[in-house]
């Protein structure tokens, strides 16, 4: 070996040596010192001293999340998370959230048996109250109050009543965007075997095929796109109606029942039910004591009407398994998503949901009886009627019968 080999070789071992002494080393250091968890009584000391200041008032939050999650079901728990709330209420001009979090608190620790539980409940009446006030002053609200006036104020169906003329009256206001959806919608579905008898016979060449679509839409006036734009006027109307009328409404729909919500049955049952999923805590609601608060069985009414009202939507079959999917999966996803959600939107979303499929019903079914559509000459006259030699025949549109009779 030359010593240009041995120098490298020994160069090589060197570097060994120190990376093994490095690692060695690290792996020995003395591992830091836990450090101790702030106690309840010493992160409320912190909140004093924050004062208004928002960025230290903001660590505060951080350390009561930290309080709250270390031992979830204790006592201490519940004072960490009502001072989040609190916190949120008077200092952070978060007034919206500060209800969620009372709620969500009296939820998980029930006033009969938490002292934190109760304290968060006299809490969240107080702000509501005070948010109601504010809002009363709001047209929405107004409006709604005289429809509630108008059915005499009776907590057994006044309240659940004006919800069934806000949906009429918004219902009539939007059947003529509702006859153009779901018109469109049928002429889709007629022009289906056209379409597919073009994507057969010209399933090799893309550009061809997109061009003969066009042709075909353009010659039976049809508009693919038709059936969406209606659709998206009518979704503002619809959750403006909610954000501006029902939901500016809500604290009052607390003296409001519907059939078995606030009924004596329920109100004999516990509001949630909490279920452990993997190592999580949820709050199951069962039935409602009153329009403002969740109800189960209604929920599934409105996720059965999602059902129905999307199977009617089926426009091509040949996409029948991604239809499919969409029919449950969304209906499944707003069970889950709407499970906090007071009763009374997810009744003005049923009795919507309900009269928009009945109406889409007995519109689509009044177009069954039509003759399905034929190829015109000029443009996709390549899929007509077969000879019976087994050549094709061209049907003539109205334009050249005229022109033969002249």
């Amino acid at each position: 070996m030359d010593k240009k080999s041995t120098a490298n070789l020994i160069m090589i071992w060197v570097v060994m040596l120190a990376f093994m002494y490095i690692m060695y080393t690290r792996g020995n250091k003395p591992a830091p010192a836990p450090v101790k968890p702030l106690t309840f009584a010493e992160v409320r000391h912190e909140e004093d001293v924050a004062g208004g200041d928002k960025n230290k008032l903001n660590q505060v939050l951080a350390r009561y999340n930290d309080l709250a999650k270390a031992d979830p079901e204790t006592e201490t728990a519940a004072q960490a998370r009502l001072r989040e709330a609190i916190i949120g209420e008077t200092k952070m001009n978060s007034a919206a959230r500060a209800v969620l979090d009372y709620k969500s608190l009296v939820q998980d620790f029930p006033p009969a048996t938490s002292p934190t539980g109760r304290e968060a409940e006299q809490r969240l009446f107080v702000l509501q109250e005070q948010i109601d006030t504010k809002n009363s002053h709001m047209i929405g609200y107004q409006a709604m109050d005289k429809l509630v006036a108008l059915t005499g104020r009776n907590p057994l169906y006044s309240y659940a009543f004006a919800l069934l003329l806000i949906t009429i009256i918004l219902k009539v206001v939007t059947t003529p965007v509702s006859k153009k959806q779901y018109k469109s919608m049928k002429e889709m579905q007629r022009i289906q075997p056209l379409l597919k008898d073009l994507q057969e016979k010209y399933k090799d060449d893309k550009a061809a095929l997109g061009q003969k679509t066009m042709d075909l839409y353009k010659e039976h006036g049809v508009n693919p796109f038709a059936s969406c734009l209606p659709l998206l006027i009518q979704l503002p109307v619809m959750f403006g109606v909610y954000f501006y009328v029902i939901s500016v409404y809500q604290y009052q729909f607390a003296k409001g029942h519907f059939l078995w919500i606030g009924s004596r049955f329920a109100q004999n049952l516990p509001e949630f039910v909490h279920v452990a999923v993997l190592g999580r805590k949820f709050a199951i609601p069962l039935l409602g004591h009153s329009l403002a608060q969740p109800d189960l069985p209604l929920l599934l009414l409105y996720t059965a009407s999602m059902v129905m009202s999307s199977k009617l939507n089926v426009v091509d079959p040949s996409q029948a398994e991604q239809q499919k999917m969409m029919t449950w999966g969304m209906p499944i996803m707003m069970l889950f998503v709407l499970m906090s959600f007071q009763s009374s939107l997810v009744l003005y979303w049923s009795l919507f949901n309900i009269f928009s499929t009945v109406q889409q019903y007995h519109i689509m079914k009044a177009h069954d009886n039509l003759p399905p559509l034929t190829p015109v000459t000029g443009g996709s006259n390549d899929s007509g009627t077969k000879k019976p030699g087994g050549g094709k025949k061209a049907i003539p549109s109205k334009i050249s019968k005229k022109q033969t009779e002249k």
